[in-house]
């Protein structure tokens, strides 16, 4: 080898150490974000395993189809997810979600929410699989052999008492594609911490998939519906409130539900989310109508449940409730929550908060 060729040489290897040295976090997210947005679908195969402090591991796997919608309100995306152990898959399209047992060859539709991906085909779904941005209070970097590992570090979820929360990235040099993703927190209220790990493998983009979630869509033409069933109004609707006596939650004294106002019963438990989530409006209406009395009741977890009380400022009085009274009141979801007038007769039940609740409230007082 000549002198000159060396010295190219040299400089070309200089230069590229130089490079290497010098990479920021932002350039790699900024090669990352242009990447994601020369995709326009994607596919790919998913081992998901969530671990919790009391020992407990899900291990799922399984496959799944994105294909971005721009028009899109709920994900920005359709998709097309199987898990593999259940055999049961999860489509989302134009608004509308299949739930499909692959063994029956069945499936059933309904209106489409976020809640979507809470079934077993739709917890394959990755839903920031497009996103690049993430709110952190600081990012790291760390180059390994095959990868960008990029860790976030982000601020504590305030609204529902979640801290110490990481969220790490592993982006591979090749592909410029997810390789993996490790989420960490700790709920202060459940007192315990849970970390999920997404593994991806096999990941394809573009015109490298064959098939379109229309496709999927199409072969349920072979399956049969199951139509949703006629729901039935809870029997205590036009009914006296039953006299029921339950302990206070903070000071553990007797109470009894019998008032001369109206009167909101909200039944909630720690675990779910949207319950806490409409805990502010909850408590508005406490505080802003004077013949409304709104009553909380809670029945697992006692400890954690006052610690939420507390540290959510809550002012409506919360009773400890118990399983005859779920079964009592047709309870098997949450929240629910039950209207009942002055003269004590249950007049609305409501599966969820609604702005319905206040415009009967203020019908009623």
């Amino acid at each position: 080898m000549n002198k000159t060729a060396l010295f190219l040489l040299l400089v070309t290897l200089l230069s590229a150490c130089k490079k290497k040295k010098n990479l920021t976090v932002d350039d790699v997210l900024t090669d990352y974000k242009n990447k994601l947005n020369s995709i326009e679908k994607i596919s790919y195969n998913m081992q998901k395993i969530d671990t919790f402090s009391s020992g407990t591991i899900w291990n799922k796997k399984g496959k799944a189809l994105l294909e971005k919608n721009k028009n899109d309100t709920i994900f920005g995306f359709s998709y097309y997810a199987i898990n593999l152990k259940h055999n049961s898959a999860s489509i989302y399209n134009k608004y509308n979600h299949f739930g499909i047992e692959n063994d029956t060859k069945e499936f059933e539709q309904e209106q489409a929410g976020l809640y979507v991906l809470g079934s077993p085909g739709g917890q394959m779904v990755y839903k920031d699989i497009f996103n690049f941005d993430e709110e952190a209070i600081s990012k790291d970097l760390e180059v390994t052999e095959d990868t960008y590992k990029i860790t976030y570090h982000l601020a504590d979820n305030k609204q529902y008492n979640i801290v110490s929360r990481k969220k790490v990235i592993e982006i591979d040099k090749e592909t410029n594609l997810l390789r993996r993703v490790h989420t960490y927190h700790f709920s202060e209220i459940a007192n315990h911490k849970q970390t999920s790990t997404y593994i991806f493998s096999d990941v394809k983009t573009n015109e490298t998939i064959q098939k379109t979630v229309e496709e999927q869509l199409a072969v349920l033409a072979d399956y049969k519906q199951i139509l949703p069933e006629e729901i039935i109004p809870n029997k205590l609707l036009g009914t006296h409130l039953p006299k029921i006596n339950l302990q206070n939650l903070i000071s553990k004294k007797v109470e009894s539900l019998q008032t001369e106002k109206v009167i909101l019963i909200d039944f909630w438990e720690v675990w779910c989310g949207y319950c806490i989530q409409s805990f502010p409006k909850v408590d508005e209406l406490a505080k802003k109508y004077k013949d409304l009395k709104v009553i909380g009741i809670v029945t697992e977890n006692e400890e954690q449940a006052v610690r939420l009380v507390e540290k959510k400022d809550v002012t409506f009085t919360n009773l400890l409730g118990t399983k005859e009274l779920l079964n009592t009141f047709s309870v098997n979801s949450f929240p629910r929550y039950f209207l009942i007038d002055k003269n004590g007769i249950i007049q609305k039940e409501y599966h969820g908060f609604s702005k319905d609740i206040e415009k009967d409230i203020k019908k009623m007082i």
